[in-house]
């Protein structure tokens, strides 16, 4: 839902954290597929991650390498969890790192 809302409302929205997001199950694929298909990337930084053991790991493997195709800014992690609220609860700083950090600065 982070992604299909961020898509839906790009004005509002410019960082997306999606923990095992439900995107392509078999046999069907999600509304927000189509939406990344059809209209060029907005401008957003998206974090994606999923646990190796998660029932949805391909469908996240799949979305990445679709965003990745359409020239989004994402960046993908896998870890060793499954689908369950303390994986996701443990590995939430990763996405918060990447989406908020501060940018080094440079020296010279």
């Amino acid at each position: 839902m982070a992604l299909f809302t961020a898509l839906r409302l790009p004005q509002a929205f410019h960082k997306v954290l999606s923990q095992s997001g439900a995107f392509i199950a078999p046999d069907y694929q999600y509304v927000v597929v189509d939406l990344v298909n059809c209209a060029p990337p907005p401008d957003m930084d998206i974090w994606m991650d999923a646990g190796r053991l998660d029932w949805l790991l391909e469908g996240n493997r799949q979305m990445y390498a679709i965003l990745k195709e359409k020239n989004y800014r994402v960046k993908y992690r896998e870890f060793s969890a499954g689908h369950n609220f303390t994986a996701w609860r443990d590995d939430i700083w990763h996405g918060l790192e990447a989406l908020y950090a501060k940018p080094k600065s440079r020296q010279g």
